[in-house]
């Protein structure tokens, strides 16, 4: 519907405070849209500014709404996004009753200048509102979490099946098993009981009255992910694992993170360790 709603209360927020820089009056536009800059130089001291003064591409994305059925004019609506810095939405719907409690993912069409809303279209239901699937996917799509499965190119990046380590590379490397050298490195790991992606250990011990030999040992994730590589792009996108209350979305494949890089009880595995006294 290209029609526009209005309300009695204040408006919202806009996405982008509208701001004067350098006597130049910049649009506000929805979405981290990319755009071409002309700078200005800041003499004497002052912060550089800059005119904006064309949208290249827009970077609208579909947003996790709540439909308000106390705007209904007809059959539109005005579905309101949970990230507050949104502008609700024109959406024309006639499934208001079955859309009614749900979280709703909403995706915009246009936004004409004498609309005080942007027009945007029903994608799918999430869920009802409060429901821990439901919501746990609305955080994940506000910020934009990528939950694609790994690709085989990424998944090809890892070891056969079986894999250990190889005697050239344990022969270059402080050997800390069974103690290590001096037979009295009992290393511990800091992750909760559970836990499947064992990354950090340490150890300590008393080398003599007052003082001591500290390790911090880190799963050296560097030995698989080689610079250049998939699962190395892969990684570097995806930047972080990130858990929810229910869920955890890997920013390497389990495979890695979970057995190859996981610091296992009695199980060979390779680290990047500091160790000081």
């Amino acid at each position: 519907g290209g029609g526009d709603q209005e309300e009695e209360e204040e408006d919202d927020d806009d996405l982008v405070q509208t701001d004067r820089l350098d006597g130049a009056q910049v649009v506000p536009e929805m979405g981290a849209d990319t755009a071409e800059p002309a700078m200005r130089g800041g003499g004497g001291g002052a912060r550089p500014s800059g005119v904006v003064v064309g949208i290249v591409r827009r970077a609208w994305r579909p947003y996790a709404c709540v439909l308000d059925p106390d705007s209904a004019m007809g059959s539109q609506y005005l579905a309101e996004p949970l990230d507050t810095r949104i502008p609700k939405i024109n959406l024309t719907t006639r499934q208001a009753e079955m859309l009614r409690g749900k979280l709703i993912l909403v995706s915009v069409d246009l936004w004409d200048a004498g609309h005080r809303f942007p027009t945007g279209h029903y994608v799918r239901t999430l869920g009802a509102v409060g429901d821990k699937e439901a919501e746990s996917e609305a955080i994940l799509i506000e910020h934009e979490v990528n939950c694609a499965p790994f690709s085989p190119q990424v998944q090809a990046c890892l070891p056969a099946k079986g894999w250990t380590i190889p005697e050239a590379e344990i022969a270059r490397r402080l050997d800390l098993r069974d103690g290590g050298p001096s037979g009295k490195v009992l290393v511990c790991s800091v992750d909760p009981p559970g836990c499947v992606d064992i990354d950090d250990a340490l150890h300590a011990y008393e080398l003599a009255p007052g003082k001591y030999e500290v390790g911090v040992h880190i799963a050296d994730v560097g030995h698989f992910i080689k610079g250049g590589t998939a699962i190395d792009a892969e990684a570097a996108a995806r930047g972080t694992t990130v858990y929810l209350v229910n869920k955890r979305i890997d920013m390497v494949p389990k495979r890695l993170g979970e057995d190859l890089c996981s610091l296992h009880e009695k199980v060979d595995r390779l680290p990047f360790s500091c160790i000081w006294e």
